[in-house]
């Protein structure tokens, strides 16, 4: 079978493509057992990665980090001691 383009992988004869996309699967299976997430072509570990992802979240909803703890804009800046930003007017209905 090898002079046919075929290779053994795991007791079964298969392609030189095939092995090679078992074998990443392989490796990426036991890159998850071990509790990392393939983030941008990198293995990060699990808990670094959700790290990220809670720091974008609270950036997007505005919050900032004071003393490794997440505060909304207003509680920022009274630890600051300046005044709180003035809430945006909402948006009045047409007469």
């Amino acid at each position: 079978m090898s002079r046919r383009g075929f290779v053994e992988y795991e007791g079964a004869w298969v392609t030189h493509e095939e092995r090679s996309r078992l074998e990443e699967k392989a490796r990426a299976n036991a890159m998850i057992a071990q509790g990392k997430v393939l983030v941008d072509g990198n293995w990060i570990p699990r808990a670094e990665y959700e790290a990220i992802r809670a720091r974008e979240e609270f950036e997007k909803l505005g919050y900032v980090q004071i003393d490794d703890r997440w505060v909304s804009p207003e509680e920022a800046a009274l630890l600051r001691g300046e005044p709180p930003p003035a809430p945006e007017p909402s948006p009045q209905p047409p007469p």
